[in-house]
């Protein structure tokens, strides 16, 4: 049997705002240049594009002028920020441009584009009756490419703490995909990389285009489809996304902090960095002091520096201590070597510092 092949771009969770429109409309026109440079037939975003639907209808005309140069159609399925503060028939209303097809049909929609069926379904809150929906059985010799909006079961592990709140909205059962024969499924929502297969089913979250929120560890990024007689993906990074860096710093007992020139030689214009002071020292305004100077050192350099001290001790005179230098000159001696893992050591400092304060702070009771 002949099949024809088509290729097309996986997107999810791109999260255009007003707040953050240079950021996220860069990370916009690499999805665009990369869907050119792959001659692409179709990209296709599988939900949150905007960040709410407010942000879609203040940035409708820059999107429609973004997409402009793409020679292709865009496929763009609602999610639960798209239709943030209104909803799908509101945003369906919304002008994003001749080449964009809103996938607004509920509670699904079907349509062939490219020799391949296309199977919609727009973000619901729940699915409950989809074993009802009139969906028509695949084609003969036809592949079939459902987009969803959601969390599947079984591929919510390991969420970030702030996904948490949002692993129920739109579960869908793998009976979902089974039952209407698809091949490959085009999710969005989650924002971390997963994939799943099952037979020839192929399940696959991208994960979010940009760094949306902090611990949006790894690469951010779009799959390439190509389907010929069966489905290939490979992952692609996006340059602009930029990482998310996290680091525990230890904090000198003077309140001075030493960020090391080779860590944030690795940050770029649009990373975001987040540093957590731990430690005893001998006066924490020494640290706000310190962590002010880092402040103007990176933040102009980085989209976004965080930094605070949420559980750092305090020791008047432990910098001179006999103690505390001691331990101190024999941590250091046990650093790792460079590539081994340095948490347990740093947290070996916080820990002997903490219990070197309740010693001192027992004295000083007595």
């Amino acid at each position: 049997m002949y099949y024809r092949l088509m290729k097309m771009l996986h997107c999810s969770d791109l999260h255009l705002s007003v707040t953050e429109k240079e950021y996220s409309f860069s990370v916009l026109r690499e999805i665009v240049e990369k869907t050119i440079d792959a001659k692409a037939e179709l990209l296709v975003f599988a939900g949150d594009v905007f960040d709410s639907f407010q942000d879609a209808e203040a940035l409708a005309s820059e999107f429609r002028e973004q997409v402009k140069p793409l020679t292709c159609e865009v496929l763009l399925l609602p999610g639960n920020h798209d239709i943030s503060g209104s909803s799908i028939a509101g945003f369906s209303a919304i002008d994003l441009g001749p080449k964009v097809i809103p996938l607004t049909k509920l509670p699904f929609g079907i349509f062939e584009k490219c020799g391949v069926e296309f199977l919609s379904i727009p973000f619901q809150r729940s699915l409950k009756d989809y074993v009802d929906w009139p969906v028509p059985p695949k084609g003969a010799g036809k592949h079939r490419v459902l987009i969803a909006h959601g969390t599947v079961d079984d591929m919510v592990f390991c969420m970030g703490q702030d996904e948490q709140s949002e692993k129920d909205d739109g579960a869908m059962d793998l009976d979902v995909f089974t039952r209407f024969q698809a091949d490959y499924v085009a999710m969005g929502h989650i924002h971390g990389r997963r994939f799943k297969k099952s037979g020839s089913l192929e399940i696959h979250y991208p994960g979010s285009a940009r760094v949306w929120r902090q611990n949006e560890v790894d690469a951010r990024g779009f799959n390439l489809v190509e389907i010929n007689s069966s489905v290939s993906v490979q992952f692609k990074e996006l340059k602009s996304a930029g990482q998310f860096y996290s680091y525990q710093i230890p904090v000198e007992l003077d309140g001075s902090i030493k960020v090391l020139s080779e860590v944030s030689a690795l940050w770029g214009p649009n990373d975001w960095v987040k540093i957590e002071c731990t430690g005893i020292v001998e006066d924490q305004n020494t640290v706000a002091q310190s962590e002010e100077l880092l402040r103007e050192e990176f933040q102009p350099r980085v989209r976004q520096f965080d930094i605070d001290h949420p559980h750092l001790g305090s020791v008047a005179g432990i910098a001179s201590h006999p103690l505390a230098k001691q331990f101190l000159t024999i941590w250091k001696e046990k650093e790792p070597a460079q590539g081994q893992d340095q948490k347990v050591w740093l947290k070996a400092r916080e820990l002997g510092l903490m219990a070197i304060k309740e010693e001192l702070d027992k004295r000083n009771d007595q």
